[in-house]
């Protein structure tokens, strides 16, 4: 009988090391407090996502990063201390296989394209669905990219079409540094 319960500790403790290995790490970048802690309860809620970690600012987020190892990692595009965009070009530069999900307030047809380019493989706004950020999330991880149907369907005709949508074609001819300074002045 002690064997018998032996063995099935045994078992529970393989299939709940196993559940966890199978749990994907996600590390938050968000300076709004309220913001963040909201994102780990979403996130931290699912069966194969875990947070692993979490930062306000640019400045702590390279050495905690290569401290947990995350597997994915949510950035704000918008955050206190410095520019999430060149946070993510760094990220990148860290590890280019490490997906990054953008995550912003701002509307994804002035910032996706800038963010992919830059390194990240996703972008969602804050506005969209708490279901639509966890697919977000699971579809960066594939190694897939992840926009919405709007941006995409615009990203394809722009590149059938081999011109830019005519509302931004002058912004998306600035740098980085010039965007965000004109995003500065229009502030």
């Amino acid at each position: 009988h002690m064997e018998t319960i032996d063995w099935r500790s045994m078992n529970m403790q393989k299939t709940e090391a196993t559940t966890r290995t199978a749990e994907s790490r996600v590390f938050i970048v968000e300076d709004h407090a309220v913001v963040r802690e909201g994102l780990m309860v979403l996130i931290g809620g699912e069966g194969d996502l875990s947070v692993c970690g979490s930062s306000a600012s640019v400045a702590e987020t390279m050495p905690m990063i290569r401290e947990l190892k995350p597997d994915v990692i949510v950035v704000d595009i918008t955050l206190g201390d410095g520019s999430g965009l060149d946070l993510i070009k760094d990220i990148h530069s860290y590890d280019p296989k490490l997906p990054i999900l953008a995550l912003s307030m701002h509307d994804e047809s002035m910032y996706a394209e800038r963010v992919l380019r830059a390194g990240a493989k996703g972008y969602i706004m804050k506005s969209e669905a708490s279901d639509k950020l966890r697919a977000a999330i699971r579809q960066v991880l594939r190694g897939e990219i992840y926009v919405s149907q709007k941006m995409a369907n615009r990203m394809v005709d722009k590149l059938v079409n081999m011109r830019a949508p005519e509302e931004s074609s002058l912004l998306n001819e600035l740098s980085d540094r010039e965007f965000q300074v004109f995003r500065m002045i229009a502030a």
